[in-house]
């Protein structure tokens, strides 16, 4: 088996996630209706149709961000690093077709007769992605593609490691609470300005933190 065989039969989950929705549109393409939703407002409420030709976008776009994540490390200059953290990388990569499949699934809910609120899947879908990823993220090690990538991570690996690992247990443990708040909150009207705070800490602190990472290790020296 060559190498390229072998890491084509560790992707076949993905693939399989990539090519369902085609097969889904050719077996439902008659019940899908002439115009679909395609994104929503804050409140859950459709603001942008598409024709029916427009249930191809995602799938799409799932299958080049698939491709595009599958061959980036070719070019990246520390390209030798993906080595070290293989399936943490497949993992993500399979974590963010998921979610595109998702978002596929609610535009075509309608043909699939499946009533779908927005808002419930928005609110739990992305807290799960970033669950996904941060379980993952304190394996990355130095690259120009995935990860937190801010001047003071790609100048120095113990900085990169450092804040990987705090980004790590803030993205999991942010996600699990508000995952779980969602769940006793429901459809409060002030939930969004919780997820909203959920999602500027899981972003803003890891950040802050690479800086002041390299601060301390420049005192040192």
């Amino acid at each position: 088996m060559t190498t390229t065989e072998s890491k084509l039969r560790k992707e076949w989950v993905l693939i399989v996630i990539v090519i369902l929705p085609f097969i889904l549109i050719a077996v439902l393409w008659d019940t899908i209706p002439a115009r679909i939703p395609l994104h929503w407002n804050i409140r859950g409420e459709v603001n942008r149709w598409g024709d029916k030709m427009s249930v191809f976008e995602l799938p799409f776009i799932n299958a080049g961000i698939s491709v595009l994540l599958y061959y980036l490390p070719r070019i990246d200059p520390r390209k030798q690093n993906y080595e070290l953290f293989p399936r943490a990388y497949r993992m993500v990569r399979l974590a963010l077709a998921t979610f595109f499949f998702g978002l596929f699934v609610l535009t075509i809910s309608p043909a699939l007769s499946l009533e779908v609120n927005i808002n419930s899947f928005i609110f739990i879908a992305i807290p799960l992605l970033f669950l996904v990823v941060g379980n993952f993220l304190r394996s990355f090690r130095q690259n120009f593609f995935a990860g937190i990538r801010t001047p003071w991570t790609l100048n120095n690996p113990d900085v990169w490691d450092k804040t990987h690992k705090l980004a790590s247990w803030i993205w999991t443990g942010g996600s699990l609470a508000i995952i779980l708040v969602r769940i006793i909150a429901g459809d409060s009207a002030y939930f969004v300005y919780v997820f909203v705070g959920y999602l500027a800490c899981i972003i803003v602190i890891p950040t802050v933190m690479s800086y002041v990472y390299h601060r301390q290790l420049q005192t040192k020296e």
